[in-house]
């Protein structure tokens, strides 16, 4: 084989090392603790399950504003009803159409609703009482966490979660870290609170509204009163300041940089010219 043959084909055969640099994928650490954050303002979306006699139990807005133009609402139950009701508590993002919240009752007893924002498709389902605030994105304001905030400062209430589950469709997004899930918020431990951070691999906040999520938890609220706010389960969109613990890796194969890798190869090339020239004058 020929020199010229030989570098040709050492050069083919490191193109991808040489050419491709390895990428990091954009980072979405769970059960960030609130401690770990530094500013945190409300955005893109908020849910909320409470019971409440005399006002709505269940809500959706845009997390920026809470007024009749920015949320919808529905009454689920009463008191006597809703109290140790278990919900599977649902909140789908579908990227560019909007926000589909759901409320599934565990027990056959027809407390099913729904609320949408935007137009996402399958919104319209069987829920016994659905609204809709059709052609409205929710999303006002970019936001790069979830945070799932649980609170029973009412007395005698309590609110309890498990299952807690979130899903992702992005390949290129990874998941780190966990969800507590299940957790418990009383008059001893009257709130409960973790976030979701989104990263991109630059540091910079990533968008969790152009990206297909789904939040879901079984949530129970048990009260022997009329709790209002003091016994709530919500998950809220937040823009939020967030530095990620650093957690290098090492790779199992050490890879050289680019530039000493060409300086290899030319070096290996040398020696083999060195080499063949005895050969060649002989």
């Amino acid at each position: 084989m020929t020199t010229k043959a030989f570098l040709k084909m050492s050069l083919v055969a490191c193109a991808p090392f040489l050419l491709s640099q390895p990428s990091e994928a954009a980072t979405i650490y769970l059960g960030v603790a609130p401690s770990e954050v530094s500013s945190a303002s409300p955005a893109g979306v908020q849910t909320r399950y409470k019971i409440d006699n005399t006002n709505w139990d269940m809500m959706l807005g845009n997390g920026v504003a809470v007024d009749n133009t920015n949320m919808i609402t529905t009454n689920v139950g009463n008191q006597a009803t809703l109290s140790g009701q278990q919900f599977t508590y649902r909140v789908s993002n579908v990227v560019g159409q909007g926000i589909v919240f759901t409320l599934d009752s565990a027990a056959t007893t027809g407390i099913d609703r729904s609320l949408s924002w935007g137009n996402p498709a399958g919104a319209a389902n069987s829920a016994v009482n659905s609204a809709k605030l059709g052609g409205r994105a929710p999303q006002t304001t970019p936001y790069n966490a979830i945070h799932l905030f649980s609170q029973a400062t009412f007395g005698g209430s309590k609110v309890t979660f498990s299952n807690v589950l979130f899903s992702i469709t992005d390949p290129t997004i990874i998941l780190e870290g966990a969800f507590a899930t299940s957790g418990e918020a009383t008059n001893a431990t009257p709130v409960v609170d973790s976030y979701l951070a989104y990263v991109n691999s630059d540091g910079t906040k990533g968008d969790l509204s152009n990206v297909a999520w789904t939040f879901s938890a079984d949530v129970k609220i048990t009260s022997t009163g009329n709790p209002k706010e003091g016994a709530k389960f919500e998950i809220t969109g937040k823009s939020l300041d967030y530095t990620p613990p650093s957690s290098p890796i090492s790779p199992l194969i050490p890879v050289p940089e680019p530039s000493t890798a060409i300086l290899g190869l030319f070096a290996m090339g040398a020696g083999v010219l060195v080499r063949r020239r005895p050969s060649a004058n002989a």
